[in-house]
């Protein structure tokens, strides 16, 4: 009888720890936003956990994001001002962006596209 009991116990115990461990790795489960964002050329964007960070090419940008209603919406933090001569620096008007998969559409402040990056993985 102990011996019942003992097995039900340890059998209780790792169906807990597992169904624990399948909770956690949910919990790490990055947001469909998070992740390497790649242009074309050579802009890229890295946002993980509300933090932006990336290049136009030629120059930084820091900043940090929200979602809303599918949305990201961008606070620019600092970011360099060099001259970039025969770079495109259109990255740096982003405000918000769309994701639809793997599709990054960047919008200015408007509203209107000024590029798409794609997911990286």
């Amino acid at each position: 009888m102990f011996r019942s009991l003992l097995t039900a116990a340890a059998f209780s115990a790792v169906g807990i720890g597992l169904a624990g461990c399948a909770a956690a790795a949910g919990a790490k489960e990055s947001a469909s936003e998070d992740g390497r964002w790649e242009a074309e050329g050579p802009a890229f964007l890295i946002l993980e956990n509300g933090d932006l960070r990336g290049s136009d090419g030629c120059n930084g940008i820091l900043g940090s994001y929200t979602v809303t209603d599918g949305r990201v919406e961008v606070t620019r933090g600092a970011s360099t001002l060099r001259a970039c001569p025969d770079v495109d620096t259109w990255l740096r008007g982003l405000s918000s962006a769309i994701i639809d998969g793997d599709t990054m559409t960047v919008l200015d402040g408007d509203g209107a596209t000024i590029g798409t990056l794609t997911r990286k993985a």
